[in-house]
């Protein structure tokens, strides 16, 4: 499941263009789909280290859960790939 964080996060037209092509990225992996948003107005995520690396470090930040329903095995190349996807963005910040 990928919790997203909203739009109004982003800094700029540039950040947000490359927020975009990370998640359509993410949601393209096999069993990958959107679970929920979250932003400034939505308290239960303000805490996590993807809310504040978007809010105080200007990061592109999404989280990604994974579920024991999963095997091990399934769940850890999952993981490699939404790293993999992040990586080939290639963002550097505005």
């Amino acid at each position: 499941m990928l919790l997203r964080y909203r739009r109004a996060l982003a800094r700029s037209g540039a950040q947000r263009a490359a927020w975009d092509r990370l998640e359509e990225r993410l949601q393209a992996l096999p069993q990958t789909y959107h679970g929920n948003w979250t932003s400034y107005d939505e308290g239960l995520y303000q805490t996590s280290m993807g809310f504040q690396a978007a809010t105080k470090l200007k990061a592109i930040a999404c989280m990604i859960k994974q579920h024991d329903r999963f095997e091990l095995e399934q769940s850890r190349w999952h993981a490699i790939e939404c790293l993999r996807a992040a990586a080939d963005l290639g963002w550097t910040g505005d």
